[in-house]
């Protein structure tokens, strides 16, 4: 290589060695481009992985702030618990209350109502109010949906007075079916 190279005259030398550095430094510059290009397409990438996982974390927190929500904004009483709560504040009122059944009801996928009736007869006022207000203490995992009261009139010589009244509460409450997000 050498002795053709020496064969050459001076400026086919110059252009010879010209040519090949220009042939180097276009290579450099075309590896360097291509190597610059590649680390920015790397780039992206780790930071699209980085913001996916950290998408990740966050997801994993939000549902355990959802769950820990859920939990603590579970009032929500099973058809037993409403029985036994709604029957037990009803007979300490009143001995002769009654329990007269539980009607269940599906509101979907996440909640579904139970419906205890309870009966009062013979009550006297303060003691329907004192069932009211002994119900609302158990706000918001258990409410009042439906309320009958019938007064009875019992006849005297002075005219009709009231005697007493007749009373159905209707005591709900709703039950989260999905305990797991």
């Amino acid at each position: 290589m050498r002795r053709i190279f020496n064969k050459l005259s001076g400026r086919e030398q110059g252009l010879l060695l010209l040519l090949i550095w220009s042939g180097l430094l276009y290579w450099g510059i075309t590896a360097l481009s291509q190597g610059i290009e590649k680390y920015q397409l790397y780039d992206r990438h780790a930071d699209a992985i980085r913001g996916h996982n950290q998408t990740l974390v966050e997801r994993v927190k939000i549902e355990e702030r959802i769950r820990e929500r859920l939990e603590s904004h579970d009032n929500s009483f099973s058809r037993g618990k409403l029985e036994n709560i709604a029957d037990k504040v009803a007979k300490s009122i009143d001995r002769g209350a009654r329990y007269a059944g539980t009607k269940p009801r599906n509101l979907g996928e996440l909640f579904s109502q139970h419906t205890v009736e309870i009966t009062f007869r013979n009550a006297q006022w303060d003691n329907l109010k004192e069932y009211v207000r002994r119900i609302k203490e158990f706000s918001p995992g258990m409410f009042l949906s439906e309320v009958e009261i019938s007064p009875k009139y019992r006849s005297s010589s002075d005219g009709p007075y009231l005697q007493d009244y007749t009373a159905v509460f209707h005591v709900s409450s709703l039950e989260l079916k999905v305990k797991k997000f």
